[in-house]
C-alpha cells in the first residue's frame, strides 16, 4: 500500500474484537450507487445476525436520500454511498440531517481511506464510515456497533449442544460444561434444558423443580428477566437451571417470534446461556440454532452418526455462512466390541478439520450419575474434568470491552445521534485478525455415557 503524507495517511488498524451480537429490531435504509455495494449488502441482509433487521435497498446517493425523508419519516439508520469529496459529503449530510427525524443513525460509504475525513464524519455525529471494496461482514458489524448501546449491555452469550442422535451423551457434556463456565468465568450461567419430555438435567444435577421450561415455553409472550429468574432453580451463585418437567400430556409449538422474546430474555438475564436441545429437530429448535454464537454437534463413531453428524453440520455452515463451523465431539471412542470409524474418518467424512475425541469410560460418569453429581464436581481433577473445563474455555468466547468518545456538538451530530464511536470498521479490514487460542489440543480424550 503506498506511504501517504500526514495529511492523508491511513487511519489506525486495530484488531478485531468479539464475535458480533445478533441486531435488534430496527428499520434500515441503504442508498447504494454501485452493483458491487448492492451485492454486498444483499449478503449481509441474509446473515443470521440481522435477521430481525428490515433492510430496504434504494438506488441512489445522499441526494436520493434527501429527496425521500423530505416526506416521509426516516428510519433507524439510513446508509448512504458517497464517492463526494469532503467538502460536498460534509455539506450534503448536512441537508440531510435537516430531513431526518432526531436519533436517525447515518452510515457513510466511500472510496477515501483518510483518518481526517473519518474523524470529521464521527465528530459530525456521523455512526460510521466504511470504505469500499465492501465486505458483507464489514456491513453486518458497522450496524451492530451502531445499536449496540441499546442491546449488548444486556445481551450475553449463547452456547446450543445437540446430539446427531440419540444416546451420545451430548446432555451431559452440556450439563458439565455449564458447571464449569459457572466456576472459570466472571458471569451468571443459565442452564435450560429443551429437551422436554426426555430431559435429564434433574437428575444429573439431583434437584427436584415445580417449574421448567415447560412452563417458560407454554405462556413465552408473558415471559420477562424478573419470571425467568423466579422460575430457574439456583444451583450456585453464579448457575442457575431450568430443567425439563418431562410431562408426556403437554406438547410445545413455538413460533419464531416466541423463540426470539425467549432468547431475548434469556440473555438478559445471564452473560451465557448452555442449551441443551434433543436431537430431533423442529422448527423451533432449528431457530435455537441459528441463534446460537456457538453450537458443538455431539455424535459417536459409528456409521449412523457420520450421517446424521454430516447433514447436520452441512445445513449450519449453509445457513451460518459468516460462522465458524460448527464444533464436533465424538463420543464414546473405544466402546469395546463396537465396530467404530476412526476419528480422523470420520471428521473428514463430515467436511471439518478438528473434532474432540471421548474415550469410553462408563464407570467415571455412571458414579456421578448414580450419585445425582456431575463429573466435574466430584472429579474435579481426573482427565475427564481437566478435559471439560478446557471445553468450556473454547465454547465460553469472550466479549468486548467497550469505551466511551466524545463528538463535536454540531447540527449533524444532534439529529445523527449515534452509540459508542469506535475506530474505522473497513479502514481495519486489512489488519491483522486476533485469533484467539483455544485451550487445549484439537483432540482431547476424556469419557462421557
Amino acid at each position: 500500500m503506498k506511504q501517504l503524507d500526514s495529511e492523508t495517511r491511513e487511519a489506525p488498524q486495530p484488531m478485531t474484537a468479539a464475535p458480533l451480537l445478533p441486531i435488534p429490531k430496527v428499520d434500515i435504509a441503504v442508498f447504494c450507487q454501485s452493483e458491487e455495494v448492492r451485492e454486498a449488502v444483499g449478503t449481509a441482509a441474509i446473515d443470521r445476525r440481522m435477521a430481525r433487521a428490515t433492510v430496504t435497498v434504494k438506488a441512489g446517493g445522499m441526494k436520493e436520500a434527501t429527496a425521500l425523508y423530505g416526506g416521509v419519516t426516516s428510519p433507524n439508520l439510513v446508509v448512504v454511498e458517497s464517492d463526494d469529496g469532503e467538502a460536498r459529503l460534509m455539506a450534503t449530510l448536512e441537508t440531510l440531517a435537516m430531513e431526518c427525524v432526531t436519533g436517525t443513525k447515518v452510515i457513510v460509504i466511500g472510496r477515501s481511506n483518510d483518518v481526517g475525513l473519518y474523524k470529521k464524519l464521527l465528530d459530525a455525529g456521523v455512526s460510521d464510515y466504511l470504505v469500499k471494496p465492501l465486505e458483507p461482514m464489514d456491513f453486518v458489524a458497522a450496524v451492530h456497533r451502531c445499536f449496540r448501546d441499546s442491546t449488548e449491555e444486556k445481551l450475553g452469550r449463547i452456547v446450543a449442544f445437540v446430539g446427531a442422535k440419540g444416546g451420545t451423551g451430548s446432555s451431559t457434556l452440556a450439563h458439565n460444561v455449564a458447571y464449569a463456565m459457572s466456576k472459570r468465568v466472571d458471569a451468571d450461567v443459565l442452564l435450560a434444558d429443551l429437551d422436554l419430555q426426555s430431559g435429564t438435567l434433574g437428575l444429573n444435577f439431583d434437584i427436584e423443580a415445580k417449574h421448567g421450561m415447560v412452563d417458560v415455553l407454554q405462556s413465552p409472550d408473558r415471559l420477562d428477566d424478573v419470571l425467568l429468574r423466579r422460575l430457574a432453580v439456583s444451583y450456585t451463585d453464579r448457575l442457575h437451571l431450568l430443567p425439563a418437567t418431562t410431562d408426556l400430556d403437554k406438547f410445545i409449538n413455538l413460533r419464531e417470534g416466541d423463540v426470539d422474546h425467549l432468547v431475548d430474555v434469556a440473555r438478559s438475564s445471564s452473560w451465557h446461556v448452555v442449551v441443551d436441545l434433543p436431537h430431533i429437530l423442529t422448527q423451533w429448535t432449528r431457530k435455537i440454532l441459528l441463534e446460537a454464537d456457538e453450537i458443538v454437534v455431539t455424535a459417536t463413531p459409528d456409521l449412523a452418526g457420520m450421517r446424521n453428524a454430516k447433514n447436520l453440520i452441512d445445513f449450519l455452515k449453509k445457513a451460518r455462512p459468516n460462522d465458524p463451523p460448527p464444533r464436533l465431539v465424538l463420543n464414546k471412542v473405544g466402546t469395546p466390541k463396537l465396530q467404530e470409524i476412526k476419528p480422523k474418518d470420520f471428521v473428514a467424512a463430515v467436511g471439518l478439520e478438528e473434532s474432540v475425541s471421548l474415550a469410553f469410560e462408563p464407570s467415571l460418569f455412571g458414579a456421578a450419575a448414580n450419585n445425582g453429581r456431575l463429573v466435574i464436581e466430584s472429579a474435579p481433577d481426573s482427565k475427564a474434568g481437566k478435559a471439560i473445563v478446557s471445553l468450556a474455555w473454547r465454547v465460553g468466547g469472550t466479549r468486548e470491552r467497550r469505551t466511551r468518545q466524545k463528538g463535536v456538538k454540531a447540527l449533524l451530530q444532534k439529529v445523527f445521534k449515534r452509540g459508542k464511536p469506535k475506530a474505522p470498521s473497513t479502514l481495519r479490514k486489512k489488519a491483522g485478525e486476533l485469533k484467539t487460542s483455544e485451550a487445549g489440543a484439537s483432540a482431547v480424550e476424556f469419557a462421557l455415557v
